[in-house]
């Protein structure tokens, strides 16, 4: 378990108004279950089909002309009560009733996992790559550059790195000491980032986009919808 996800998902249940329920099978008995009034979401503490632990969640939302299934599981630790809640609510986000509507009992957990959908993991993940460091090129601005570069390439030692940077205006490739620049549209770059000129031995010809993107994620770089392993932030 990691040190962050230090509250067993079991007892924050019972927090939210999970109760105890004999009709619910479960490792720990009784299962838990909690009643919407219109509802019933059912909690099971099970080995996955994967054997690890988790929380199974099940229900049926019956209406006299629909019935709607809910599984999901989550695991037994999570990193706080107010994410549990989030996740609640995005798994039970489709069902047709709403905040205001479920059998006028107040369910204040479902509607602060609502508010708190920011803490989900992907969520997050989402914000972390909007933030990237990201600009977009003219596709014939850029193409001229990549076949410079391709030349470059083609006459420097595979221990050799190329470089890229922008300041907001202008994106900069350096390799064996010459500079490409190019101007392009986006927020400035919080540093340079290199990578070894064996990783770019196959540039692209084709871009598809009129204007390109070119982009540091998760250690890989990004050109338009080719990808390179191993570019690194450049130490200062």
């Amino acid at each position: 378990m990691s040190d962050t996800e230090n509250f067993e998902t079991w007892n924050v249940l019972k927090e939210l108004g999970f109760e105890s329920d004999k009709a619910v099978i479960s490792d720990i008995m009784p299962g838990l279950s909690f009643e919407f009034g219109n509802f019933t979401l059912s909690a099971s503490s099970v080995i996955s089909l994967r054997f690890q632990p988790i929380i199974l969640f099940t229900g049926f939302f019956v209406t006299p002309r629909t019935i709607d299934e809910v599984c999901f599981e989550l695991p037994r630790h999570v990193a706080s009560k107010k994410l549990l809640a989030a996740f609640l609510a995005y798994y039970l986000r489709n069902l047709p009733f709403g905040e205001r509507s479920i059998s006028e009992k107040d369910v204040s957990w479902l509607i602060e996992g609502r508010l708190n959908k920011h803490l989900l993991p992907w969520e997050i993940e989402m914000a972390a790559y909007q933030l990237r460091p990201h600009c977009l090129v003219q596709r014939l601005w850029l193409r001229l550059a990549l076949n410079n570069l391709s030349d470059l390439i083609a006459q420097t030692n595979d221990n050799e790195t190329v470089d890229f940077s922008f300041d907001g205006t202008v994106l900069k490739i350096i390799c064996s000491e010459q500079v490409l620049a190019m101007s392009a549209d986006g927020n400035p770059w919080r540093s340079e980032y290199t990578i070894p000129v064996r990783a770019l031995t196959h540039l692209p010809k084709c871009l598809m986009q009129e204007r390109v993107g070119v982009s540091y994620w998760q250690e890989r770089l990004h050109i338009g919808n080719h990808c390179y392993e191993g570019i690194q932030e450049k130490a200062v």
